[in-house]
């Protein structure tokens, strides 16, 4: 009966250690829905000085889309390449690369009560 009790022990031991390696492997699982909506992007643009940019967040394809209006009329288009998730922050990274050219920026979205703030890596 011991041996049983050990081996029943061993097995739910192992599938629990298998589980936690499994869940660790997995592709990092976000709710992109809550990031979706319009935002005022605060950077510095150089030289200390902060401005703020209109930029929209959609959901393409099961993936982020980002379209900042930088000044004018002019629009730069983003989609998402990968996303990384801090936890002590509650912040979201997501790097994103540019449709017009190769260069990539991240996104930065940081819990603020209970809406988001978005920043990004102004390109010049």
């Amino acid at each position: 009966m011991k041996k049983n009790i050990h081996f029943f022990l061993a097995i739910v031991i192992c599938l629990f250690v298998s589980t936690n390696i499994f869940s660790q492997n997995k592709k990092l699982q976000i709710d992109r829905k809550q990031f979706v909506g319009n935002y005022k992007i605060k950077t510095d643009v150089g030289g200390g000085e902060i401005v703020a940019f209109p930029a929209a967040v959609k959901l393409v394809k099961g993936k982020l889309a980002f379209i900042v209006s930088e000044g004018g009329s002019m629009q730069i288009y983003y989609e998402e390449t990968s996303v990384k998730e801090i936890q002590k922050t509650i912040e979201y990274h997501f790097e994103a690369r540019n449709l017009d050219m190769d260069g990539p920026t991240t996104f930065r979205f940081k819990k603020k009560g209970n809406r988001y703030e978005l920043t990004y890596d102004f390109i010049h």
